[in-house]
């Protein structure tokens, strides 16, 4: 078998030779270039076909398939271990997506900060990303996510002050909604509110 694809190399080098040989001499022809082609498929068959052969072979070698063997076991290992990660990473990103859009519980006057700054800066991306290109939908989608994560959090953290958590719905009063943000980011957690119901 090996003699064949040596065979088949010789073959193809030597009529590629005379195919480009003729094409130079009798001038550019779609004949000559034809075979030039066939002869540079026909070497590379004949390459590929030697490579596998002697690939087999070492294969076969006890070393080889040993060493093959143990990669393919650690192989196994490693996407096993990867997979408990992705599924231990699932369950705690979960509770975390949970906690940004939910409106129940409350929420610290520091968590508050961070998510008036965390949510400003994605929105003063947003609005850039807008005017550059306003036909891409992602910035939109950005503005609605930090729409729903603001009002998350400032029902929560109204809820922490003590007050009311329809008090909130002042953020629709358009003088009014700068002093709740202030009396949110400013009024200390209500150290008492469990012990009122």
């Amino acid at each position: 078998m090996e003699k064949l694809f040596k065979g088949l190399i010789g073959v193809g080098v030597i009529g590629a030779c005379v195919a480009f040989g003729g094409g130079v001499v009798l001038g550019s022809d779609v004949l000559f270039e034809f075979a030039l082609a066939f002869c540079v498929i026909v070497a590379a068959c004949g390459s590929l076909g030697l490579i596998g052969l002697r690939a087999m072979a070492q294969l076969g070698r006890p070393e080889v398939e040993q060493a093959v063997q143990q990669a393919s076991r650690h192989a196994a290992e490693t996407g096993a271990q990867v997979t408990k990660v992705g599924v231990t990473t699932g369950r705690r990103l979960i509770p975390s997506i949970q906690y940004l859009f939910t409106f129940s519980g409350r929420v610290t006057r520091k968590e508050y900060w961070i998510a008036q700054i965390v949510t400003g800066v994605v929105t003063i991306i947003a609005v850039l990303w807008i005017t550059i290109d306003a036909s891409y939908l992602m910035p939109w989608l950005l503005l609605l996510i930090t729409a729903v994560v603001l009002v998350a959090f400032g029902v929560r953290r109204t809820r922490d002050t003590g007050v009311n958590q329809w008090w909130f719905l002042l953020a629709l009063v358009a003088p009014v909604n700068l002093a709740l943000v202030v009396f949110l980011l400013l009024v200390p957690t209500d150290e008492f509110l469990d012990s009122k119901f």
